[in-house]
């Protein structure tokens, strides 16, 4: 399963979480990992932004975007969020799951 924390507009926590992520999501992954291996010409900035779309995308609620996403996390964690979602993804859960505990230390 996977879960991600946010800050509302109100700033009050709210879960999300995603029971189900298909096969698809996967070859997604891979795919925008190409893309980014291959185009030296994206910028730090369009990368983190592929990636926190695409990571928007794996959860059916509606409510995760990216702006909410960007919003909704602290800075000092965005990265680590994001990376141990994707480890989930790709099938690297324990490497993902390190992530996702690390960000819950703080």
């Amino acid at each position: 399963m996977l879960r991600i924390e946010l800050l509302n507009e109100k700033g009050e926590k709210v879960v999300y979480e995603q029971d189900f992520v298909s096969g698809r999501k996967v070859r997604e992954a891979l795919a925008l990992q190409d893309e980014m291996d291959k185009n030296e010409n994206l910028s730090e900035a369009e990368r983190l932004d592929k990636m926190v779309t695409f990571v928007a995308s794996v959860f059916s609620d509606k409510k995760v975007t990216m702006d909410s996403i960007y919003d909704g996390t602290d800075s000092r964690k965005l990265m680590r969020t994001i990376v141990g979602i994707m480890d989930i993804i790709m099938g690297n859960e324990e490497e993902g799951l390190k992530e996702v505990a690390l960000k819950a230390q703080g």
